[in-house]
């Protein structure tokens, strides 16, 4: 029988949280991810990935002016990388989702992004043969068909560029090694909290050799 998750124990949980963050390297992370558990009540009123904040900061930091971005699932991030002046292509396989993010993708005016519905799994993971190969500068995978979106995505990314990957402390990647991406590129694995989430998680980021 599963657990009931009542009120104190999320009390106690979001108190766990807030003194990791608050004692943790960069305390202003408890702030944030405040902000964005309150935001969870008003979808994509917070313009930030549901990557751990560690990976963020480093994404960041890598990232050049005016990047060109593909994800492979669309929401809050969608939004984060638009705000950076991200030439933006997302994916999504969510009908009603992908109809609620555009409108709000409209509503703030923004401009270069493609939002693309993809009905079925082919199209989803083939959707990336659009753009030109080495010519990303991000590629984020953080929605369906991971492992198949990981192994076509390798040959988009810029040489410098990153592939990066959510939840890599789950079952689907630690069943098995994701296949595709060669040794040479650079591994980096972002343990911990991130926002609008009360436990831990993990992101990786692959750079491929400049």
């Amino acid at each position: 029988m599963p657990v009931r998750r009542g009120p104190v124990w999320i009390l106690l949980r979001a108190i766990h949280v807030l003194g990791s963050l608050s004692f943790s390297r960069h305390p202003l992370d408890a702030w944030i991810w405040l902000r964005s558990m309150r935001a969870r009540r008003r979808p994509l009123s917070m313009a930030i990935p549901w990557l751990t904040f560690a990976a963020v900061r480093a994404i960041r930091a890598q990232l050049p002016i005016q990047p060109h971005v593909f994800e492979f699932g669309s929401g809050h991030s969608t939004l984060y990388w638009l705000d950076l002046g991200a030439t933006l292509t997302s994916i999504e396989d969510d009908a009603q989702w992908h109809q609620i993010l555009s409108k709000s993708l409209r509503s703030h005016g923004y401009g270069n992004y493609t939002l693309v519905f993809a009905e079925s799994k082919i199209d989803y993971v083939s959707s990336i043969e659009s753009k030109p190969l080495s010519s990303q500068d991000l590629v984020l995978v953080d929605g369906a068909h991971r492992r198949e979106c990981v192994q076509i995505a390798v040959q988009y990314v810029k040489p410098g560029g990153m592939l990066v990957v959510d939840n890599t402390d789950w079952h689907w990647f630690k069943d098995a090694p994701l296949e595709g991406i060669p040794a040479n590129w650079q591994r980096e694995d972002y343990p911990g909290f991130g926002p609008m989430l009360g436990h831990k998680s993990q992101t990786t980021v692959w750079v491929r050799p400049s």
